[in-house]
């Protein structure tokens, strides 16, 4: 496997580490060849459950950088993935994310051996965000080349079948980054949360994520202005950067709801059942950008394997599985009022959020989970090696 950030607890790249077991559990030694900065005294190789870690230690300038500036850098580390994974003689090679894709076709075509591009996100649609469309454009056709070299196409979400047709003309396999429910169910114990952070007889509304200024965040402050009972608290648990950090504490004082707020940095991920089971209401408010369109996000599956309904965002693919399953609530994730409102409706009636945490446990049992989507990474696997 090869993958474009650190593989390393806490921080074990959850969809990739679910594979990677999965795999382990079904007669696979896994190899994950991963990128980090710099070296910070993590070593070159460790073994972690199993999996074996290969670092690629090498600097590549911040996501913001003129894009000339960062080539180089890149193929720098381009240079040491290959060298490093051809050391290693796999049987498949495995992309995590487009950013790997080169590594893994100039692997295939030094070893001959099945190349699987596994699509987290629709890459060229966030840069829809940062970007000119002259350089999605250039992404798209980057995109289009490197998988024609491809023996498989994993997609991480339905819509994106839509686009991979659209744009590539390849029909990808589908496997959903659903939650594992040995580590998220809803006998998890959260009463060290509820302790720790004083939130008994609380309504506990909460985020869990990265902050950012395109899933609702501040908009959600802003409607905690609205609020029509004072017995809630706010859980705001992410990774931002400083200024996105300053920004929030400076929206906090100004509204003056810093009794209302609880902000948290990132927490391991095996403690974030914990906290989504603490939690009566789980927020995933994204914006309408083209990559969360035609997405369906996975704290949603997560919070509801635990039990805990959801206020989303009013995008018609999770609208339409909101709706479909009484999971949850819809809110226009731009208007502070509109959150108000749906957040005022859940925290005055309890049952409506019993019945919606009932529905989640249902479908999560039946239907959103790694049990359906560890079989169809398997049949992937085992259906491109019937093809050597």
């Amino acid at each position: 496997m090869l993958l474009s950030s650190d593989f390393i607890y806490p921080f074990l790249a959850p969809r990739t580490y679910k594979e990677a077991k999965s795999l382990l559990g079904n007669g696979y030694k896994v190899s994950i060849v991963c990128w980090h900065s710099q070296k910070m005294n993590l070593p070159a190789f460790e073994e972690y459950e199993g999996i074996r870690v290969y670092r690629i230690f090498q600097g590549i300038p911040y996501y913001t950088t003129p894009l000339f500036w960062k080539f180089p850098f890149y193929g720098i580390y381009v240079f040491k993935s290959v060298t490093r994974s051809l050391k290693l003689k796999p049987d498949i090679i495995h992309c995590h994310d487009l950013d790997t894709l080169a590594i893994g076709v100039i692997l295939k075509l030094l070893t001959r051996k099945p190349l699987l591009f596994d699509a987290h996100e629709d890459f060229p649609g966030m840069l829809e965000e940062i970007y000119s469309k002259r350089i999605v454009r250039l992404a798209r056709l980057y995109e289009k080349l490197l998988i024609k070299l491809t023996d498989q196409v994993i997609a991480a979400e339905m819509p994106y079948v839509g686009v991979m047709k659209k744009h590539y003309g390849v029909t990808p396999a589908v496997v959903m980054n659903f939650p594992n429910m040995d580590n998220f169910h809803p006998g998890v114990d959260s009463s060290s949360v509820i302790r720790k952070y004083g939130l008994e007889g609380k309504v506990v509304i909460s985020y869990i994520g990265g902050i950012r200024r395109n899933r609702g965040i501040y908009e959600t402050l802003e409607a905690l202005q609205y609020m029509k009972s004072d017995d809630f608290r706010y859980l705001l648990i992410g990774d931002a950067t400083k200024e996105e950090d300053d920004r929030i504490r400076e929206t906090v004082k100004r509204l003056d709801i810093e009794d209302k707020v609880l902000l948290l940095d990132s927490i391991d991920h095996k403690e974030i059942p914990k906290y989504y089971k603490a939690s009566d209401i789980s927020m995933s408010l994204l914006y309408p950008v083209p990559n969360y369109v035609t997405s369906l996000p996975t704290k949603v599956f997560e919070s509801l394997a635990v039990g805990t309904p959801v206020l989303a965002g009013n995008l018609d693919y999770l609208s339409s599985v909101v709706t479909k399953y009484d999971i949850g609530l819809c809110a226009d994730s731009k208007d502070p009022k509109d959150i108000a409102e749906k957040l005022n409706t859940l925290i005055s009636d309890k049952q409506m959020r019993v019945r919606m945490g009932q529905n989640g446990l249902k479908v999560i049992r039946e239907e959103f989970n790694w049990v359906e989507s560890e079989k169809r990474l398997m049949k992937v696997y085992e259906d491109v090696l019937s093809r050597k």
